[in-house]
């Protein structure tokens, strides 16, 4: 079985796995080979990938997966790789606080953009009939 992780920035994982642990909308749900095909919501919260025994949790900040064929591709909005669950946990708490700060930042650069727009369009008396 393959997964693959993608964020719109980035692929996280593209590798070979043999379980597969997602938060869904009717909760966590796992995927072994020859999975029913299936494509869902992914909640915030972690995935877990099992590969040879090693277990690589991913934080997920909420997404789409979808499986069939054993190939399973999880778009996520934004996620961060984790070596323990504790740490993913962690992770996602600190990428929250990063898409905050962001959108906080994005939030005020709009509304200086938008004061200057309704200043230029004041001065440039556009609209007015003459």
């Amino acid at each position: 079985m393959r997964i693959s992780i993608t964020t719109p920035s980035k692929t996280l994982i593209d590798q070979e796995c043999e379980f597969v642990l997602v938060h869904g909308p009717i909760g966590e749900f796992a995927m072994l080979e020859n999975h029913i095909p299936i494509i869902a919501t992914v909640f915030e919260g972690f995935i877990k990938v099992r590969h040879q025994d090693v277990e690589t949790f991913v934080a997920v900040s909420g997404g789409v997966v979808d499986q069939k064929n054993n190939v399973i591709t999880v778009i996520a909005q934004a996620a961060v790789i984790a070596k323990t669950q504790e740490e993913a946990v962690v992770e996602l708490d600190r990428l929250n606080e990063e898409m905050l700060a962001t959108n906080r930042r994005m939030e005020k650069e709009f509304a200086f953009s938008e004061t200057e727009l309704k200043r230029s369009i004041t001065a440039s008396k556009s609209g007015e009939f003459v």
